[in-house]
């Protein structure tokens, strides 16, 4: 059986990220690096603000 996992590299930026979260409706992404060993994992949480519209963010009301 043969797995096709989803991955990003650590020079991805923003919006391939956002994309690829996006695109395939996952909720994390493991980060690989050139030796394809798991250097970190990006989460949905993590790129939310990329992924909303202007008019969808709040403001944070500082305390």
């Amino acid at each position: 059986m043969e797995t096709n996992i989803k991955s990003l590299r650590p020079e991805d930026d923003e919006d391939v990220v956002a994309a690829m979260i996006s695109k395939y409706n996952i909720v994390a992404i493991p980060v690989l690096d050139d030796s394809l060993q798991m250097i970190g994992l990006v989460t949905v949480d993590d790129i939310i603000d990329q992924m909303l519209p202007p008019s969808a963010k709040r403001k944070r009301k500082k305390i």
